[in-house]
């Protein structure tokens, strides 16, 4: 296991924020061989936990790492949970007068999942600078008040299909992006936006 004991994000256009205080926990869910030679190679799972004050929130991520496929995938199912958006103003004190917290349980959930095409033939060999391909999916993104029940935001997918990526020149051609049924709650009134 990896343990982040403390990182401290800082909004530095003001002098009265607050950090984030960040803590984290890396470990494998299950030991991992990693033998590209296997029939079937087992994927790395991981899970990543922390929680971020003063905010309240904590977070989940389940990820199941797939290197030794000709195509390696990467998924990852994502939680985060007890977020108090009326403790923005505290990291953020210049958001005061254009956005107002009121969800003091504020939950998010989505899946990704991505493959890189390196157009090998060999699972064991990494060639980062050949010209690759790829394609991320970002699946049933919810925000929502936990308390309430009600969503604020969400997405049914976003789905980027990347023609090809130069390591060496950092270009990237995308061949397609779609969003999928976006949604958003906001109401604005005399008190601001929320």
């Amino acid at each position: 296991a990896i343990n982040l004991d403390k990182l401290e994000l800082r909004d530095r256009r003001g002098t009265d924020s607050e950090p984030i205080v960040m803590r984290s926990n890396l470990s494998l869910r299950e030991p991992w061989l990693g033998d590209p030679a296997a029939d079937e190679p087992s994927p790395l799972l991981l899970q990543l936990t922390g929680d971020c004050q003063p905010l309240g929130a904590t977070f989940t991520a389940d990820t199941k790492l797939s290197p030794f496929d000709l195509t390696p995938t990467l998924d990852i199912e994502f939680s985060l949970d007890g977020f108090d958006t009326t403790q923005l103003q505290r990291v953020a004190p210049s958001l005061a007068n254009t956005v107002r917290g009121e969800a003091t349980a504020l939950s998010a959930k989505a899946s990704l999942h991505a493959f890189l095409n390196m157009k090998r033939r060999d699972a064991s060999k990494f060639n980062f600078g050949r010209t690759l391909g790829a394609e991320i999916v970002l699946e049933n993104l919810v925000l929502r008040d936990a308390n309430s029940d009600e969503p604020y935001a969400s997405i049914a997918s976003i789905d980027a299909v990347v023609r090809a990526i130069h390591p060496r020149t950092g270009s990237i051609l995308v061949r397609s992006l779609t969003i999928d049924d976006p949604q958003l709650r906001v109401e604005k009134d005399a008190a601001g936006t929320h």
